[in-house]
C-alpha cells in the first residue's frame, strides 16, 4: 500500500470523527451540561434534534451516564422521556426497573403511578440486564 493510500485512509477517517463529534454522537457533552445545569433539558433538546432511530441509543446512553455518575434525580428524569417512546425495549425497561428499586422515592415522585402503569412492565424487567437491547 503506498503513501497516498495510507494518507487517504487516514483524511478518511479524521473526516468521520469530526463528523461524529459535531453532530454530537455521543450524550457526553449534553450530560455534562444537564449536570452543570442541573436540568435535563441539555439531553432533551440533543435527543429531539436526532433521527428517531438514534434516539434510544442516546438515551440509553445518557441515563448510564448520569446514573454511574450519581446523578440520578436527573437520570430518571431522562429516563421517563426515554420509556415514552422506548418502553417496549428491554434496556428501557432494565433501567425502569433499577430506578424503583435503587431511588424509589426519586422514582416514585418523578415517573408516577399512572406513568409506570403505562410504560412498566415487570415481567419484562426481570429478564433484564443493563446490557439487553
Amino acid at each position: 500500500m503506498g503513501p497516498i493510500y495510507v494518507v487517504g485512509i487516514v483524511a478518511v477517517l479524521v473526516a468521520a470523527a469530526l463528523w461524529l463529534w459535531r453532530s454530537g454522537a455521543g450524550a457526553g457533552r449534553a450530560v455534562d451540561e444537564a449536570v452543570r445545569k442541573g436540568d435535563a433539558e441539555p439531553i432533551l433538546t440533543a435527543a429531539a434534534r436526532l433521527p428517531h432511530a438514534r434516539r434510544s441509543a442516546f438515551f440509553q446512553q445518557a441515563v448510564s451516564l448520569l446514573w454511574d455518575g450519581y446523578q440520578r434525580p436527573l437520570a430518571i428524569q431522562v429516563l421517563k422521556e426515554f420509556a415514552k417512546d422506548h418502553s417496549s425495549e428491554k434496556i428501557c425497561q432494565f433501567w425502569l426497573r433499577q430506578a424503583q428499586e435503587v431511588e424509589p422515592l426519586e422514582a416514585g415522585k418523578t415517573l408516577g403511578k399512572d406513568f409506570l402503569k403505562l410504560h412498566y412492565r415487570p415481567e419484562v424487567a426481570a429478564c433484564c440486564k443493563k446490557t439487553s437491547s
